[in-house]
């Protein structure tokens, strides 16, 4: 971790991070940045992995240009004064290819992590905790795909089981794989079955991570996408409302996971007879 006098303001953003407080975490993490750039150059590892890790933050705030830029950047940097098959270097290689599989890059991200899952394994051993990360990663990929869902599916089931088996069933990182879990079974249509899962990751990150959480907002809007898909609107409508509202609250109305959750809220709203002027309404204020 960063060090040089900035270690305790990187843990305090990391604490930040951890809660979901995005937007507090990030000017601690380029006062970081700043820092060690100064102190060290640049080029040196340190503050490569500082500007990865400002560049994670950027993406979770939805600001995709500037943290594929920083990541990029930060990459080379990693590789060339620490090689390509070091953790940090591999951390970064896992975090772009987070930002470019959601930018609909998939190629690169699907390549990016191929490479990484095969370090990791090769180094760490299948079933460490990083590889068990990536492998899941890459199948939220692969789930994009309509004609991949089965490696997804393979993929997907590995990443749970060995990281229920060593974390526990109410880990952060597990119930991610739950959710993600749920939403194959969705693209599988098999509904009954994301409804559960979803439940089940809403209810563990409710409880891990607090209500207003970006990660239990997201399972909240997703298990809302299921009842809506299900004609069950009165408790999908509650669920948009909520995510919404927790949403614009953490992240601002401009992410597009916000804008997602009004576009979401707002298709609700037009199946309800009277309520066709608050989705108008809802729109315009998500810049639909």
């Amino acid at each position: 971790s960063p060090s040089r006098g900035l270690g305790d303001v990187y843990k305090r953003q990391a604490a930040l991070r951890a809660r979901g407080e995005l937007a507090a975490a990030e000017p601690l993490l380029r006062r970081v940045l700043g820092g060690l750039e100064a102190a060290l150059g640049a080029e040196h590892a340190e503050a490569a992995v500082a500007a990865a890790a400002l560049g994670s933050a950027l993406h979770e705030l939805g600001r995709f240009d500037e943290a594929e830029r920083l990541m990029r950047a930060a990459l080379a940097r990693l590789e060339a004064a620490v090689g390509v098959e070091h953790a940090d270097a591999l951390a970064c290689a896992n975090a772009l290819a987070n930002v470019l599989s959601e930018r609909g890059v998939p190629d690169e991200a699907e390549a990016l992590y191929r490479r990484v899952l095969a370090e990791r394994e090769a180094a760490l051993g299948a079933e460490h905790i990083d590889a068990l990360a990536t492998l899941n990663n890459l199948a939220v990929l692969l789930a994009a795909d309509s004609a991949r869902l089965d490696e997804a599916d393979g993929a997907l089931a590995r990443a749970l089981g060995g990281l229920s088996a060593q974390l526990g069933p109410a880990h952060p990182a597990v119930l991610g794989c739950v959710h993600n879990l749920a939403g194959l079974r969705r693209a599988q249509r098999r509904d009954d079955e994301a409804e559960r899962l979803f439940r089940s990751a809403l209810d563990g990150r409710e409880r891990a991570l607090g209500t207003g959480h970006p990660s239990t907002l997201s399972s909240c809007a997703a298990l809302a996408a299921v009842l809506t898909d299900r004609a069950e609107l009165g408790e999908a409508e509650a669920l948009c409302r909520r995510a919404l509202r927790g949403k614009e609250a953490a992240l601002g109305m401009a992410h597009p996971s916000t804008r997602r959750a009004a576009a979401a809220l707002a298709a609700v709203l037009r199946r309800r007879t009277g309520a066709e002027h608050e989705a108008t309404l809802l729109e315009q204020r998500a810049g639909g």
